[in-house]
């Protein structure tokens, strides 16, 4: 129920609930990989605005219905909506898109398999064996085979590299993260990509009309600012001005968290964990295989910087 899925938002952000204890640590960064039809509710809207004014940030998947109209809560005035996209850069065929969108970022993809083959493009993550709650003993990783591809999946590398982005400018807004996280976005390809055996050509996206709109070219207005640069993000908020942040305290320990955070970004691995959330007939379907775990955050899509973090 919508109901369950907002109180559980107040509470990751700190805000006291009926019946519940108080969260003694609070959330800065909500990931929403759930949603439904339908635009924005005032439930939805009184909860995105009480988070936001606590500084927490809520990054959501735009959905998975073919290209059709994203739904709630990303379509929610405030909420990072993140769509998904094709190994090759493209919008992958079950990712939604429209104006609502903040930027994209890999959402895995299975091409030319039958039934039996590996899913060529999925996202590694760690799941359970349980098919209705967790099972004992039965911690997985997910491969080619038990895939997990969908927004519910490009929604947590966003929120990964929100965290990341926090950890050297704890000082950050909603509204500053995210204009960090589209400024730094990578342009959208607009060619080198094909259908496989179907020889029509791919093409540009098109503002979602109630039909399946499959592989396509993006386009900012509907697939948001561009592609996701975890790199570039941190870098940004790492060395942007003070006065770009609303400013802060310059204290010795505050340049010292800096110092180490640059440090850490010219170590190879740069890393981010991003939960999920999931609500029984709330998520989006993306069709058999999706898994709900943490991701492996890699720094961009184009196979210059990918790099798998195993733990």
């Amino acid at each position: 129920w919508d109901s369950d899925i907002v109180a559980g938002m107040y509470w990751a952000a700190g805000i006291e609930q009926p019946g519940l204890p108080v969260n003694p640590t609070p959330a800065r960064i909500l990931n929403l990989s759930l949603g439904g039809g339908g635009d924005c509710s005032r439930l939805y809207e009184e909860a995105v605005d009480a988070i936001l004014a606590r500084q927490s940030v809520i990054v959501a998947a735009a959905g998975n219905t073919s290209g059709r109209a994203v739904g709630a809560p990303a379509n929610c005035r405030g909420v990072i909506a993140v769509t998904g996209l094709r190994h090759a850069g493209t919008k992958v065929g079950f990712a939604d898109l429209g104006p609502e969108v903040a930027l994209a970022a890999p959402g895995g993809n299975c091409v030319n398999t039958r039934y039996g083959e590996p899913c060529l493009y999925p996202l590694l993550s760690t799941s359970n064996r349980g098919l209705t709650e967790p099972e004992p003993g039965g911690s997985i990783y997910t491969d080619s085979f038990r895939f997990t591809v969908g927004t519910s999946f490009a929604a947590p590398l966003v929120s990964g590299t929100v965290a990341l982005m926090l950890s050297v400018r704890p000082d950050l807004s909603p509204s500053q993260i995210r204009s960090f996280l589209q400024s730094t976005a990578r342009p959208f390809p607009s060619e080198g990509a094909d259908n496989g055996d179907d020889p029509s050509p791919v093409p540009v996206c098109q503002p979602p009309s109630g039909r399946d709109q499959l592989q396509c070219y993006c386009v900012t207005g509907l697939c948001g600012a561009g592609m996701l640069d975890a790199q570039a993000a941190v870098e940004a908020a790492l060395t942007a001005p003070a006065g770009d942040t609303g400013g802060g305290s310059m204290s010795a320990a505050w340049l010292l968290a800096l110092a180490g955070a640059a440090w850490v970004l010219a170590c190879t691995d740069r890393q981010g964990r991003g939960g999920t959330v999931r609500r029984p007939g709330r998520h989006v379907p993306v069709g058999r295989g999706e898994r709900v775990g943490d991701l492996s955050l890699r720094a961009g899509i184009d196979g210059r910087r990918w790099r798998r973090h195993r733990r």
